[in-house]
């Protein structure tokens, strides 16, 4: 990765690449606070009132969905997983609301569970349209970390999930990556 970055740097610097500069410049406002961990924001397609926080992990070693809701984050989560891998890069890592969210109340979670396999999960949301009900189905589990041989060693793989809503038809698409660590 290192020599990318290099390589990124040099060709930068022969190519007459500019800075990117902006008549407005950026700046940032703190919305939320007390949160474990958190990583990752979504909204379900069409909801402009509510934020839904990912949290990775707490000290309890469970995942949160919390939501964002006029101006404050609400008392009761959203989703608390069940137990989950306590490694740096594992935990409750990602979600994706179908596109059919608001009649189907489906959203996709992936997480490490506790044995550290990568699990992708459907769940529904309840009566109360703040509230997910408890019980999900999984729908995709694979190994996190596998060891391959290579010409210069063993190396570890770890996997990363990717989801994001498709098409009209309540589909979700998930991408799985390795990288060599």
């Amino acid at each position: 990765m290192r020599g990318f970055l290099i390589l990124i740097c040099l060709v930068a610097s022969t190519t007459g690449v500019r800075e990117a500069r902006s008549a407005t410049p950026l700046t940032t406002v703190r919305i939320a606070s007390g949160l474990s961990m958190p990583l990752y924001v979504a909204a379900p397609p069409g909801d402009t009132t509510r934020l839904f926080i990912v949290e990775q992990r707490g000290t309890d070693n469970r995942g949160r969905i919390k939501i964002f809701k006029n101006g404050a984050v609400l008392s009761t989560p959203f989703l608390t997983t069940g137990l989950l891998a306590t490694g740096g890069e594992q935990g409750l890592l990602g979600l994706a609301f179908a596109p059919d969210y608001a009649t189907s109340g489906r959203f996709y979670i992936d997480y490490s569970d506790s044995t550290g396999a990568d699990v992708v999960a459907r769940y529904t949301v309840s009566g109360n349209p703040d509230i997910a009900n408890p019980g999900g189905t999984r729908i995709l589990t694979i190994r996190t970390r596998t060891t391959i041989t290579t010409a210069d060693g063993l190396r570890s793989v770890r996997m990363g999930t990717s989801m994001s809503p498709r098409g009209t038809e309540g589909a979700v698409a998930i991408r799985k990556t390795g990288r060599r660590t």
